[in-house]
């Protein structure tokens, strides 16, 4: 649970990070992350993150980026919030379903 928990900090520092951009030096946000892979119950050693200017794409932060890891399912909340940043609140995925059937109240009876 305490591995969750700092796992989600550490999520919630990049994303932080990684708005506070133009706002905040990047002296600033290296030590912010730094000081998020060394917190308790987490390791520089057996951690790793990257953080990149949205606008850019340029690195911002990176701390062993070659290294691969299991992806934590706390990730979705970074890579939601960097949609969110980058595609803006209105926008919508456009998807579209076939089917052979017809609706029946709130149910589609058949096959999509």
């Amino acid at each position: 649970m305490l591995r969750r928990a700092s796992a989600l900090v550490l999520a919630l520092t990049l994303a932080w990070a990684i708005a506070a951009g133009a706002a905040t030096a990047a002296s600033d946000v290296e030590r912010a992350l730094v000081q998020s892979l060394a917190g308790p119950g987490l390791s520089l050693e057996r951690s790793g993150a990257i953080a990149v200017d949205l606008q850019t794409g340029e690195p911002l932060f990176s701390h062993r980026p070659d290294v691969p890891f299991i992806p934590a399912s706390n990730e979705k909340l970074a890579v939601t919030f960097a949609a969110l940043a980058l595609l803006g609140p209105e926008f919508r995925f456009r998807t579209d379903v076939i089917g052979v059937g017809r609706r029946q109240g709130p149910a589609w009876v058949g096959d999509l």
